[in-house]
């Protein structure tokens, strides 16, 4: 355990000469280009040319009374005794290398399991930072429960299952923050205090958490280990390079993610000057050969795929949903990309067969991906749904294309509820998932006032109907179904309301009656500016809930 965990700024060895990194340039999140050797602090070389050598921070302490140890919580023995049963802990950790790991690749799977059968054996022997990375990721393994987990019942004293997820949650979180507090973790930091960090953070995000002054702190603390220098810089093995890529990485992410909770995507990619290179396509197992391969997907295939939609996304709000008229050639431009990256997926993981016969979290990754870029391409087309210019040719693509995505949204949608391979991965549609689908079905209720085919109005109204089903059945679990669910309801009245039903019976003969015929469905469009369909938090849950009940 004492590799990567271990490894912090008084034990990280330096090679002199290399460059200091490039000042005033503008990088995205990761930089794809190789780079020198450097150090991510030039000052150390010039402590060393004074010839004080190795310098760390115990050499250079004046008072050596700082930092003071702040919390009052120092007993390893307490802290481990949070922990829940051995055999749910176990059970927990599975879970979440099962249903979130995959997906946030920031550990190395098997040097953590490595780490946990050490720590059954001999649990005093853990770090505390090491023990605070448990915790983060027990934490998040409790989001995956379903409502009639045993475990819930077990671990929480809580009435509804919602309840004990969320006490559950919480308690973990709080006992990784004090394991960090009981490790001086604002002093005494390491890689393993970064991860522990991100993935605390990731996991308030997907309950829609306040996370910005961590990802603030994560973000210092990860500059002051040189995260954000490219590990070739330093003696380190194949294993602690690539999760130092993948940490500064993912910590890049999360703060695009907070960025666009404030509708300022676009300018997350220039806040870190760094010359981290982008973390190697490469499963676990392969890291320790230094191999890459090009043709398989691989368990960082999703998240790089992420990277790149991210970079699209920034693209969309600045050249398209922050200006009045985007350049005629903004749109199609940025929607063949949106279907090239579409087309390099299919290529990639289709390429061993059919869907039936990759690997469950494969599936998973392929689902979201498309779930996620179809959502990119609802953002870029927002304007053709609020054009009333019928017989205009590209206004007429955009609302094609848009219903061409929302449909493939809500079917993804409806995928993950109802495939038992995808059964580990459910929790995604407690959120974003969700979310992505409250857009498309707002979409298509919208489009269903538009003169379409039987066929196709038929086929929408069935999407739709089996789309409200779900956001029901989740609303148990998900606060944003809950909030979802009612809208979409009295929406896909108003628009059954006024037009003839070519399905019955329709959703709500009693509330179509109590509906008058008459809603603005412009006043809807305008309502909701198009940034603010970038994330829940975004939503004007609320005002939209008024403005349908009218």
């Amino acid at each position: 355990m004492a590799n990567s965990d271990l490894i912090s700024r008084k034990r990280l060895h330096l090679q002199k000469g290399g460059t200091s990194p490039a000042q005033g340039r503008s990088v995205a999140i990761f930089d794809p280009r190789p780079r020198t050797r450097r150090s991510p602090c030039p000052a150390c070389f010039e402590l060393m040319d004074m010839g004080i050598g190795n310098v760390t921070g115990e050499d250079l302490a004046i008072d050596a009374t700082w930092p003071p140890a702040f919390s009052s919580v120092a007993d390893t023995d307490v802290l481990i005794a949070g922990l829940p049963s051995k055999s749910h802990c176990k059970e927990l950790v599975q879970i979440y290398l099962t249903s979130f790991a995959s997906l946030f690749h920031v550990l190395h799977d098997p040097s953590f399991q490595s780490q946990y059968q050490s720590f059954e054996g001999d649990p005093n022997s853990v770090p505390l930072s090491w023990l605070a990375l448990l915790y983060t990721t027990l934490a998040t393994a409790v989001l995956a429960l379903p409502h009639d987990s045993y475990i819930l019942v077990d671990l929480s004293r809580k009435q509804t299952a919602f309840e004990r997820i969320a006490d559950l949650t919480a308690r973990y979180r709080g006992l990784a923050m004090k394991c960090l507090e009981a490790d001086n973790y604002l002093w005494n930091n390491n890689l393993t205090t970064v991860q522990a960090l991100v993935i605390l953070i990731y996991s308030i995000s997907h309950t829609h958490g306040p996370t910005w002054s961590l990802i603030g702190l994560a973000c210092n603390i990860a500059v002051s280990i040189g995260c954000h220098v490219d590990p070739d810089a330093f003696v380190v093995d194949n294993v602690e390079k690539e999760q130092r890529r993948r940490c500064w990485a993912a910590l890049m992410m999360l703060y695009t993610q907070q960025n666009a909770t404030m509708g300022n995507i676009a300018s997350s990619r220039f806040m870190f000057q760094s010359d981290a290179r982008a973390p190697a396509d490469v499963d676990d197992r392969d890291i320790a050969l230094n191999t890459t391969s090009r043709d398989r997907p691989t368990q960082m295939t999703y998240l790089l795929a992420k990277f790149r939609l991210y970079d699209l996304c920034a693209e969309i709000c600045e050249s398209v949903l922050s200006t009045q008229q985007p350049d005629i050639y903004v749109i199609p431009s940025l929607d063949a990309r949106i279907q090239t990256e579409q087309r390099g997926w299919h290529a990639r993981y289709m390429e061993s067969g059919t869907s039936d016969e990759m690997p469950a979290y494969h599936y998973a990754h392929l689902n979201i991906l498309y779930s996620y870029s179809g959502h990119l391409a609802l953002l870029l087309h927002q304007h053709a749904m609020s054009d009333n210019r019928v017989g205009d040719g590209s206004i007429r693509w955009s609302r094609e294309r848009s219903l061409q995505e929302a449909k493939r949204i809500l079917a993804i949608h409806q995928e993950f509820e109802s495939c038992p391979r995808l059964a580990p991965f459910k929790w995604y549609n407690r959120g974003l998932g969700s979310f992505h689908a409250f857009h498309a079905a707002v979409l298509m209720i919208a489009s269903l006032r538009v003169s379409l085919s039987e066929q196709e109005t038929a086929e929408q109204h069935e999407l739709l109907q089996r789309s409200l089903a779900c956001f029901q059945v989740m609303s148990e679990l998900s606060p944003l179904c809950a909030r979802a669910h009612p809208i979409l309801c009295r929406l896909y009245a108003r628009a059954q309301a006024e037009t003839t039903p070519l399905i019955t019976p329709p959703l709500s003969a009693g509330l179509i009656d109590d509906l008058s015929n008459e809603f603005d469905w412009d006043a809807l469009s305008s309502q909701i500016q198009p940034q603010q369909w970038l994330t829940p938090s975004n939503m004007p849950w609320e005002q939209l809930n008024t403005l349908v009940m009218v």
